[in-house]
């Protein structure tokens, strides 16, 4: 026999900073989503309030993983992605990606509010990507809403 073949795979190795995880309730889960909405709110005050809300989604992510959510874009309208994150979570990240499959806009400094302003050429079916940058405990909640001109 192969004693080899008995070996168990080698684990990777661990992060050098382990992200403390919670244990979250429903109601935990209900509460963050609000706080994120709260936050959104925020922000459209602040970089479009005379902007119409498109429509919004909101995604429980660890660090270092992202969330795509697909919204339908028309040629010609002028769009703002806003995107927010709970208080465990100082840097979330947005890219918008085009239907073949490009970044076509992003936001990605170190901040917790990413704006990205974008005014398609082509309609059709493009993703926001919510990208989970800084989270001290998982899962962090982020969310990104869709202002249309």
């Amino acid at each position: 026999a192969n004693a080899a073949a008995a070996t168990p795979p080698a684990k990777p190795p661990a992060p050098a900073e382990q992200v403390r995880q919670a244990n979250l309730s429903a109601a935990d889960h209900a509460q963050l989503q609000q706080v994120v909405s709260n936050y959104l709110d925020n922000v459209q005050k602040n970089f479009g309030p005379n902007m119409n809300n498109a429509g919004q989604e909101l995604a429980s992510l660890q660090p270092g993983t992202s969330y795509d959510w697909g919204v339908s874009l028309e040629a010609g309208v002028r769009y703002l992605v806003v995107g927010a994150c709970d208080n465990e979570c100082s840097n979330v990240d947005i890219q918008l990606v085009d239907p073949g499959g490009s970044v076509v806009a992003q936001d990605v400094l170190a901040d917790d509010f990413p704006v990205v302003d974008f005014t398609p050429a082509a309609s059709g079916a493009y993703h926001v990507r919510m990208l989970m940058r800084t989270c001290t405990f998982a899962p962090c909640y982020a969310g990104a809403r869709l202002l249309a001109n």
